[in-house]
């Protein structure tokens, strides 16, 4: 399945980077839309690049994968939303990091010093 998806987008995005699927996995997640009592299998994509969220989202529900019709269900929520729910950064807590680079010299960006 993470071939046939990581081809279409290939297809798909003709003249752009090249995108491939990191991870295709079943889970067993309660679904969101309506009343269910018991978990559902689910098949969960991952890809390398967020940019190709939505292509592969049409993708699945056009058919174009496996001649089957797939219901996405996080594609519409913005990659960065996303990450911090998967890792539990809600609102203003705190993001802890092992290493920390920056591109160039943050020092009067991140203290507030503007020259005018």
């Amino acid at each position: 399945m993470a071939l046939k998806i990581g081809n279409e987008l290939n297809d798909t995005l003709k003249g752009t980077a090249l995108v491939n699927v990191w991870e295709v996995d079943i889970v067993y997640r309660i679904p969101f839309y309506g009343y269910h009592g018991f978990r559902r299998p689910f098949v969960k994509i991952s890809l390398i690049s967020p940019g190709a969220i939505r292509e592969a989202a049409h993708l699945m529900r056009s058919g174009q994968i496996l001649g089957r019709v797939f219901t996405p269900y996080e594609a519409h929520i913005p990659f960065t939303l996303q990450f911090m729910a998967d890792y539990n950064l809600y609102c203003m807590d705190d993001l802890i990091v092992r290493r920390l680079r920056f591109r160039g010299n943050p020092s009067k960006e991140i203290l507030g010093m503007h020259e005018f």
